[in-house]
């Protein structure tokens, strides 16, 4: 039986206090989702203030008006066996309750207390500061996050500030900050909210009325634009990590272009190329060669740019070894050896990932949200299906002119000693291209 994506519809709304409301109704559904969503993310401030949007989405969760015990409001969350987190990104913080059908309104209402009425504590701060450093300082031990970030660094530095200031930075933060930063951006008319689950025609009305409800008596404040950050340099870049401790070495290229729709479609397609389960893959050749001990292949598409990544990790001694075949074989993945067949193939891959993905309430939030929350036409996921479908060869092969190519790259690159030998890889990438 060929699978589906599942059965839904969505429908949008603006309500007079200035928030928009997006419904996804999802007939099967058990579960029941509310997100409450803000333009709040990093790309609203300055360097120094860049861990504001994080501590905020950590304090948020210390008290309420109605619980002014943050345990208080936990223990509520558990009484109807949902789940409660949150999310920072570059564009907007997000604060999330799933659960089920039948608690619907009391998800509603406490999705609705937690963004818009909490209290932020003075007592809290210097504890959730000191969660957060752990959090950076793990993720600064990490070479897959690093090496992201230092690539995305290279081109976006407002976006993504030296990680050592950001460390530093977090301390400098007070609650006034906090306050402000509250008092300008989650008020109503900053406000995107997403409800999902079974929302027949006749309950919609009441959850629209509900939630307008309750943000009844808030100041409506102000919309905030999203700005593409521009891109401060193009070109190719190394960015050379020395790890003298580490036996291992990695890697984290990073090929990129301001954003453009119409690549995404075709770089799905040359992703699965890349690292499906065709024995002429990348990454089976990578794995096949037992060079690497991980590796991960990504596409994506944000407000700012069009991406595609290759990152990993691999024996010391095998650095070079590893890029060198990575490179090659990208540059033979693009070439005219290239065939229908192989193209279609991969197709079918992102299509069959794509209904698989799409099986559950969580997985529709995730598809429509961030489309939603930049004011961006929503795309069905049968719509997208259709462009997958449409994904010719010479669209791969375009890619080489137009993005996968050492001209929009940034290359990061951890290893031992990787300061004496990093021309050896400026070689390996112009024999390649």
């Amino acid at each position: 039986m060929t699978r589906k994506v599942k059965k839904h519809s969505v429908y949008q709304s603006e309500l007079k206090c200035g928030a928009r409301v997006l419904l996804i109704d999802i007939p099967q559904s058990s579960d029941f989702h509310v997100s409450v969503n803000f333009r709040s993310g990093t790309r609203f401030f300055e360097p120094e203030m860049h861990q504001v949007p994080h501590l905020l989405e950590h304090m948020v969760f210390e008290g309420t008006e109605k619980y002014p015990d943050h345990k208080a409001f936990l223990k509520e969350v558990e009484s109807i066996k949902a789940d409660c987190n949150a999310s920072t990104n570059p564009d907007f913080n997000s604060y999330y309750l799933t659960g089920k059908s039948g608690h619907a309104t009391k998800l509603i209402e406490l999705a609705i207390e937690l963004s818009f009425k909490s209290t932020l504590p003075d007592k809290r701060l210097a504890e959730e500061k000191s969660v957060i450093e752990h959090e950076l300082s793990e993720y600064a031990q990490s070479t897959g996050f690093l090496g992201d970030y230092i690539n995305k660094a290279t081109i976006f530095p407002k976006l993504y500030p030296d990680f050592d200031q950001v460390m530093k930075s977090l301390q400098e933060i007070t609650v006034q900050d906090l306050k402000n930063a509250r008092g300008k951006f989650y008020v109503p008319n900053n406000a995107f909210i997403v409800v999902a689950g079974k929302l027949p025609q006749s309950r919609r009305p009441n959850v629209l009325k509900l939630i307008a409800t309750l943000l009844g008596g808030l100041p409506g404040g102000k919309r905030q634009i999203l700005k593409k950050i521009k891109m401060e340099t193009k070109g190719r870049f190394i960015n050379r990590v020395s790890t003298p401790k580490s036996d291992r070495g990695a890697f984290d290229i990073y090929f990129f272009r301001e954003k453009n729709d119409t690549y995404l479609p075709p770089l799905r397609v040359f992703e699965a190329l890349c690292s499906g389960n065709s024995e002429k893959s990348i990454e089976m050749k990578l794995r096949d060669s037992g060079l690497v001990y991980e590796l991960e292949a990504d596409s994506g598409l944000t407000l700012d740019a069009t991406s595609f990544s290759f990152s990993g990790t691999t024996k010391r001694d095998s650095l070079s070894s590893v890029i060198d075949l990575i490179f090659s074989e990208l540059s033979n993945a693009l070439s005219d050896q290239l065939t229908e067949q192989e193209v279609s193939q991969a197709c079918e891959w992102v299509i069959d990932m794509t209904k698989a993905d799409l099986q559950d309430t969580l997985s529709l939030v995730e598809w429509y949200e961030p489309a939603f929350v930049d004011e961006e036409a929503l795309q069905s996921p049968n719509d997208w299906i259709a462009k997958i479908n449409k994904v010719t060869t010479a669209d791969i092969l375009n890619l080489k002119k137009t993005l996968i190519n050492p001209s929009r790259m940034a290359l990061t690159l951890f290893g031992h000693r990787i300061h004496w030998f990093w021309r050896r890889y400026e070689k390996i990438i112009d024999r390649a291209f």
